[in-house]
């Protein structure tokens, strides 16, 4: 099983169960290998959720990324498929049943445990975007629009309950945005 389907359905069983009653066996099932190579591997389920936290954020800024770079997408249309991949991609996992908000809260304090903030880079390739696309005048100001989609995104991670709600709320965030820019 590749690493991008391991790193999620691991997260997807952490979510389900809960990270207190989520077994060592649960992990090696989901993950498609037996439960003493995930001992081997990994020790605990400690370090088998920071694993699968760092993995899952690492591809999805490098599908966000890619989104961005997609020269023949409209600005708006390449900025909203980057949020899908960099936060909406994570609204089932958030809002599925269980424990979607306490994997969540550990994941966060696993990426805040890392030397590398994928939070900061993503600011910084949208920062980038935003001034090769001609979205805005200046550095100071494409880093303040890009700050500004970042946090949005993450109040409608929040309150989007399926993915389709999230495309709908960054859509019109995004358009909101850029066509408030001054000229």
């Amino acid at each position: 099983m590749p690493d991008d389907i391991r790193f999620h359905a691991i997260l997807e069983v952490f979510g389900r169960y809960g990270f207190r009653k989520t077994s060592m066996d649960d992990l090696a099932k989901a993950a498609g290998v037996s439960r003493q190579t995930i001992y081997n591997r990994f020790g605990s389920k400690e370090v088998v959720l920071d694993w699968a936290v760092a993995g899952y954020v690492e591809q999805a800024y490098e599908k966000a990324v890619a989104a961005l770079s997609d020269s023949n997408a409209a600005p708006a249309d390449a900025l909203v498929e980057a949020f899908m991949r960099w936060t909406g991609d994570g609204v089932p996992l958030l809002h599925g049943p269980g424990h979607g908000a306490e994997i969540l809260e550990l994941g966060m304090d696993a990426i805040r445990r890392a030397e590398d903030d994928p939070d900061a880079r993503f600011g910084q390739a949208l920062a980038g975007f935003l001034l090769e696309r001609g979205q805005c005048a200046g550095e100071a100001r494409a880093a303040d629009i890009a700050h500004l989609l970042q946090m949005a995104s993450k109040g409608v991670l929040l309150k989007s309950g399926r993915i389709e709600d999230f495309r709908t709320a960054m859509t019109r965030i995004v358009a909101t945005v850029l066509d408030c820019r001054p000229a």
